[in-house]
């Protein structure tokens, strides 16, 4: 979900050569590496060569570590989800996500949970990725797998000079002997220092978690730790883009006003390095400022409205809306869509303070540096619904000239009744519900990372008189989280579905 092929098009088309790398510009020099684990690990079991040992697990993960360890790397961090903190809003993605695991393998049963062990000299069960499937599948067998990984980690081989020490942190792993408030088999943030004698044994360190549950989130709270420097992600998470586009401007420096860090994200296959790319971030941002100055100079907020379009075409938190692709939503906005977007309202900047029901977060460009702030901007909620229905209207337009294209022969009358019989529109009632989810997960990817004391609204929060959600999700009558059909809201609407 999120940055799909389709989008990395457009962005590589309209911003500029930032989305298609296949290495790294010369002459770059990496000081900070964050490897995203909780998607990587599979990788790690996908590799060709078969494992008959965990302890060629461990082997693997010290090598990857090794691999980039360079006299100018300063840090390497390992990111690890942490289910407990991971927002409410997450569990139907959670949950189609194993329903689709489970038509492809079979859980363990409980005897079969009670017999694993995840240890050194200890055989793996086969074949090995249908194995990892199901340890994922589990949160007591992924804890294990976590600790195992973390506590392979500790043992990387020392450097063999001065120049090659570095820091190694493991956000969200779980060491069995730890010291001070850390509780054993807790998920903390462990930090594992390879400047050390071999005789030191005081060389890892354990705080408590940061109680930033997703690892997509926990990348820009490692970045915001660097004082300026050079960053590598491996990761191909679709949500990983935007979340770095609307975190930047916490690190724009207030002094000389640039970002102070070059930021790239490397989705590459290491089976086939054809496969994916490397997208140089701080690029694209900057690109995307220049274009929306030169050909949409009245909005200004364009980062977040680079990443609002996206949202509207699907991530991790929101549904892709029926018909509307990348291309159908970025044409839209470009043949007029984008003064429906801002027909009625400017840009302004709000810290903390109460938003109102039928209003979107967003930020404003204009402030720079605050890493700690909650940034919020207003964009009409009916607006959205409108530049929606223009999308729509456009996606039918499409479909109409493909149509006569296809068959030349069929009457206006006939061929326009076969489009909308087969042109499936949601209800005004699931748009507004899916717009509503749109802003919730646009504020969560922009302040998750801050240090206010509530980061991100409720996503289950209900309306106190009409007892609806307000933002998009709720519980059905077994305490499960659903996404809501209808939310509390005071638009009055055009209908989408009118044909006339």
């Amino acid at each position: 979900m999120g940055i799909d092929s389709e989008w990395k098009e457009i962005l590589e088309k309209c911003f500029g050569h930032c989305c298609h790398l296949h290495e790294l510009p010369k002459p770059i020099k990496i000081d900070l590496v964050i490897d995203d684990m909780s998607l990587n690990l599979r990788r790690i079991f996908d590799l060709h060569s078969p494992i008959k040992k965990w302890d060629e697990i461990g082997q693997r993960l010290r090598t990857r570590v090794q691999s980039l360890r360079t006299s100018d790397l300063k840090r390497y961090v390992i990111t690890f989800d942490e289910r407990k903190y991971v927002p409410l809003s997450k569990k139907p993605r959670q949950e189609e996500r194993v329903a689709k695991s489970m038509k492809k393998t079979t859980p363990f049963t409980q005897e079969e949970i009670d017999g694993i062990r995840i240890e050194k000299d200890v055989v793996l069960g086969e074949p090995q990725n249908e194995f990892f499937e199901k340890i994922m599948l589990n949160r007591s067998l992924q804890q294990l797998l976590y600790r195992f990984a973390s506590e392979e980690l500790v043992d990387i081989i020392l450097p063999t000079s001065s120049s090659e020490q570095i820091d190694l942190i493991i956000d969200g792993g779980i060491i069995r002997k730890a010291e001070n408030d850390y509780k054993e088999e807790e998920q903390g943030y462990v930090y594992i220092s390879t400047r050390r004698n071999e005789n030191e044994k005081e060389f890892v360190h354990v705080k408590k978690s940061e109680k930033i549950g997703e690892g997509d989130l926990k990348i820009p709270k490692n970045i915001a730790k660097m004082p300026n420097g050079n960053i590598y992600i491996r990761s191909n998470d679709g949500d990983m883009i935007p979340i770095l586009l609307l975190n930047m401007r916490r690190w724009i420096d207030k002094n000389s006003k640039f970002i102070k860090y070059g930021i790239f994200i490397d989705t590459r296959s290491r089976a086939n390095q054809e496969k994916g790319c490397i997208v140089d971030v701080v690029s694209l941002w900057r690109n995307i400022l220049v274009y929306f100055k030169e050909y949409f100079p009245g909005i200004h907020c364009p980062i977040e409205t680079i990443c609002l379009l996206i949202l509207l075409t699907g991530s991790d938190y929101t549904e892709r809306f029926p018909q509307l692709g990348p291309a159908t939503v970025w044409k839209s906005f470009l043949e007029g869509g984008h003064k429906i977007l801002f027909k009625t309202s400017q840009s302004r900047v709000i810290y903390d303070n109460e938003r109102k029901e039928n209003e979107a977060i967003l930020m404003d460009d204009s402030f720079g540096g605050m890493c700690h702030q909650r940034y919020s901007l207003t964009i009409k909620e009916h607006n959205v619904f409108e530049f929606l229905t223009f999308c729509y209207h456009k996606r039918i337009l499409m479909g109409n000239q493909k149509k006569r294209k296809q068959n030349q022969y069929t009457s206006p009358s006939m061929e326009r009744n076969r489009i909308f019989a087969n042109f499936i529109i949601p209800s005004d009632e699931e748009i507004i519900s899916e717009i509503r989810r749109v802003w919730w997960t646009l504020d969560y990817w922009m302040n998750g990372i801050s240090d206010s004391k509530e980061p991100f609204t409720d996503p289950i929060e209900l309306h106190k008189t009409s007892g609806l959600s307000k933002r998009g999700w709720e519980y059905d009558n077994q305490r499960v989280v659903k996404r809501a059909k209808h939310v509390h809201h005071y638009l009055s609407c055009k209908n989408i579905n009118n044909k006339n």
